[in-house]
């Protein structure tokens, strides 16, 4: 059962409200699209959502199970400044595999394609293969390595299968076909090795621009904790995402452009508006609502405010056409009132936050949970 204070039930299930009646608007009013995942889309521009967060409340929706932890992990990764999918898979969490698996089967028919018949050139030596990662950064590696990264196979075990083979033995290099086995390879793989370094990569994701935009060493997020501790009222607590410089070397463009704060000094809440491009509503917004409140929940906690509201708004709002009869059951589900977030006085810092992990439950509790089932969504790539 949710928590007994009926007015706040009340109030959140008026809340995720708001989101059935988005769907149900791109369902009957939404214009059918092509689009670059070659799925279709069912899409409408220019769309906001409000949430109070208020009385420790985390929206999360109940009339399908959103995963927590995978939100709570994506977050940490974030604020941590990291683009490498090795931290998550190393934590159960699937949400970015994709994406670098896409990268990775280009550059597997590259490395064949660049060996050709032999390892070997025609002085004896080892074929030099280029590879890169997906930011189009090149590694040079022998024609034996670039097997070796493609091979379901440890380094060790492959060179013991293939020793002495001068000719391309398919049988014996077991190559990596599946995302399954793809993933299987990252979590044994260490987090230093060529295989998690350059296939891991998703480089230069826009939660990397919050803490390092640019590569330039602006750490955004600091400097907006710093001005709401400090100078409250100003207008420029931004969050930039987007980059145009870095967008065509990105596995995906910023879907959240940008996020601003804003400090209600008379009632010492502080609030968040997060704007976005373009978002997949069955399957991205419900972890970005959790996402971004959860961000806004650990900003308050540490600039010594009280949460306030979360608005979302949302340029392109989209529903797969593969994911209608979904979305057709979601809307029949009546919601069950959200859940609630303590966070221990021991969480003082940026860096503090960094160093959670869902699985140690350090300063952190999520209660009065409940939802309705799961539903499948297939993600579009």
């Amino acid at each position: 059962m949710p928590h007994t204070n009926k007015d706040v039930v009340e109030r959140t299930i008026k809340e995720e409200r708001q989101y059935l009646d988005m769907l149900d608007t791109i369902m009957t009013k939404g214009e059918e699209m092509d689009d670059r995942t070659g799925h279709g889309t069912k899409s409408v521009f220019g769309c906001q959502m409000r949430y109070s967060l208020r009385d420790n409340i985390l929206p999360v929706l109940t009339t399908k199970k959103v995963y927590i932890r995978a939100a709570y992990t994506e977050l940490i990764w974030m604020i941590r400044g990291e683009s490498n999918i090795k931290y998550l898979i190393d934590r159960n969490v699937k949400i970015w595999n994709e994406w670098p698996y896409e990268n990775f089967k280009k550059q597997k028919e590259s490395i064949y394609k660049q060996i050709g018949d032999s390892l070997y050139s025609y002085d004896g030596k080892e074929n030099e293969i280029e590879i890169f990662d997906a930011e189009g950064k090149k590694y040079i590696v022998t024609s034996k390595e670039a097997l070796e990264l493609v091979s379901k196979y440890s380094p060790d075990t492959y060179r013991n299968q293939s020793e002495n083979k001068n000719r391309l033995d398919t049988k014996i290099n077991d190559n990596i076909e599946t995302l399954d086995e793809f993933v299987e390879k990252m979590k044994k793989s260490s987090k230093t090795s060529k295989f998690v370094t350059i296939f891991g990569e998703l480089w230069p994701v826009y939660w990397r621009q919050w803490r390092n935009f640019n590569d330039k060493g602006v750490d955004q997020l600091a400097n907006a904790v710093e001005a709401i501790k400090n100078n409250p009222h100003s207008r420029r607590i931004i969050v930039d995402a987007r980059n145009p410089e870095k967008i065509h070397t990105m596995a995906l463009p910023p879907c959240p452009n940008m996020y601003q704060f804003y400090v209600n000094t008379n009632t010492n809440e502080l609030s968040i508006s997060l704007t976005q491009r373009s978002a997949d509503f069955p399957l991205g917004v419900p972890f970005d609502m959790i996402g971004y409140t959860l961000l806004t929940h650990f900003i308050a906690k540490i600039t010594w405010r009280k949460p306030g509201d979360f608005v979302y708004s949302i340029n392109n709002a989209h529903i797969y056409l593969n994911q209608l009869e979904g979305v057709e059951t979601q809307m029949t589900r009546e919601p069950l009132g959200f859940p609630m977030i303590e966070i221990d006085d021991s969480i003082k810092t940026l860096d503090d936050l960094k160093e959670l992990d869902w699985e140690t439950n350090r300063g952190i509790k999520i209660t009065w949970y409940e939802s309705h089932p799961w539903i499948r969504f297939p993600i579009a790539v």
